[in-house]
């Protein structure tokens, strides 16, 4: 899943952004009844998608036993945690470590998700939380 949304974020950044503006919920209460429900509609075919793949890897004890419906949550806002947070610090402090910070994301979450250590690839990868991580300045304009 995380390449999934990681592929429609860098696909289309306006519509990501738009995403994380009508999740707001002081953005959502200001809206009209008739646009909450075009939203809710369009969100629930999402969220389910997203319910039936997580509720397949747990079937498939791919994914440790556990509320599929919530762990597809957790990856989720996992995500879009990590993109709003670092997005923001790129603008405020000129720097991004996006790819850093994702892939110490990547491999908490499929060590604590997946049921099988030895066939986990994150677990393989050298990345630590512990590890100093890299700095990308913008170009400033």
């Amino acid at each position: 899943l995380w390449e999934c949304f990681q592929k429609f974020y860098e696909k289309d950044p306006a519509t990501f952004t738009a995403w994380q503006y009508f999740h707001q919920v002081d953005v959502i209460s200001n809206l009209s009844d008739e646009l909450r429900d075009v939203l809710h509609e369009a969100g629930a075919k999402v969220v389910a998608l997203q319910h039936k793949i997580v509720n397949y890897a747990v079937q498939r004890r791919i994914f440790i036993d556990c509320d599929y419906r919530a762990l597809s949550e957790v990856i989720w806002s996992s995500f879009l945690g990590l993109i709003y947070i670092e997005r923001s610090k790129s603008v405020l402090a000129n720097r991004s470590h996006l790819e850093t910070t994702q892939a110490v994301a990547k491999r908490a979450l499929a060590l604590g998700v997946l049921r099988h250590a030895e066939s986990n690839p994150y677990d393989k990868q050298q990345v630590s939380a512990r590890e100093p991580q890299t700095h990308t300045a913008k170009a400033s304009n």
